[in-house]
């Protein structure tokens, strides 16, 4: 029987086909992120937490946990599995996460800190620690120079 992946609480579990259907998978990425300064630690740390208090419709944040230690940022996420957005897609983080009101919201808007799951065709952002304050024209600025390296794809 064809199980499809399924978020159980926090967490994504993709259920395995094929040759060994007896297990569920999880995945989780560790990221440590060390500032020369303790103050840049601090608000990255602080911009995380905020982060939880977002949405940005379609787009989502996988599921995190972060932590500070001296100059030390330790994140724990939930690893999305897919592939980075295309050209033709990116108009929904420029709906959802450009023109989103209010002045907190992502601040990096490379296709490749967006995920498209597999199979769900769910969208992650991907790189939390590139979140804060900045306007909405900034943010459109800083959308057009991304998307200008953004690759098109062509389907048969």
């Amino acid at each position: 029987m064809h199980k499809t992946n399924q978020e159980i609480g926090n967490t994504m579990e993709y259920f395995n086909v094929g040759t060994n259907v007896n297990r569920v998978t999880r995945f989780t990425l560790h990221k440590d992120i060390t500032y020369f300064k303790e103050k840049s630690a601090i608000k990255c740390y602080e911009r995380l937490n905020e982060l939880k208090k977002h949405k940005f419709d379609r787009v989502l944040i996988p599921p995190f946990e972060a932590k500070l230690e001296y100059k030390t940022v330790y994140i724990e996420m939930e690893f999305i599995k897919g592939n980075h957005l295309y050209r033709n897609q990116m108009h929904i983080v420029y709906e959802d996460c450009v023109l989103k009101e209010g002045e907190f919201g992502i601040t990096n808007f490379t296709h490749r800190n967006f995920i498209r799951e597999d199979e769900t065709d769910k969208i992650y952002y991907i790189d939390l620690e590139d979140v804060g304050e900045l306007s909405m024209p900034k943010r459109i600025k800083l959308f057009k120079n991304s998307y200008r390296n953004t690759p098109h794809v062509e389907f048969p």
